[in-house]
């Protein structure tokens, strides 16, 4: 999606999911927040995310560039199924045997996902030549939440 689609949605989506409507998206989209690495303001953006092992799991296209900023400080904020909680983001670019399964499973949990990572869905499954071909433009992201109590929230 270009840009300024992006400026107009994300806006949107965080509203969204601050309201008491958040169940409408929060079951596999939450807002990450971060510090900006040049300008040390507090950001955020809406991102899907998948839970496994008692960790949070994102992917994004390596042209968002806002991934950059908590690959420098992983120190992030979640905003998750209308709790706050906080977290320690790590960021892999180029691991691709860890990012085409990682993919795998998040598509098979958030297949609206799919179209816009350029992955094709066969009876629930990604396609594997199209995960293979989608992880050299995404970045994955992992976090792992330092919020004692986030695991018996969820």
């Amino acid at each position: 999606m270009s840009s300024l689609i992006y400026k107009i949605i994300n806006p949107l989506v965080k509203k969204l999911l601050r309201s008491p409507l958040h169940k409408l998206l929060s079951g596999n989209t939450m807002i990450l927040g971060f510090v900006g690495a040049k300008t040390q303001r507090q950001l955020e953006t809406p991102v899907s995310y998948h839970i496994k092992q008692a960790k949070l799991h994102c992917f994004t296209a390596k042209d968002n560039l806002w991934w950059k900023n908590i690959r420098t400080n992983g120190q992030v904020h979640l905003y998750l199924k209308g709790k706050n909680y906080t977290g320690y983001a790590r960021v892999v670019e180029t691991d691709y045997a860890l990012m085409s399964a990682a993919l795998t499973d998040f598509l098979i949990s958030t297949p609206r996902d799919a179209g816009p990572s350029g992955v094709h869905m066969e009876a629930g499954r990604p396609d594997p030549d199209d995960v293979n071909a989608a992880i050299k433009k995404l970045v994955y992201i992992t976090i792992e939440p330092t919020s004692d109590d986030f695991i018996t929230r969820l």
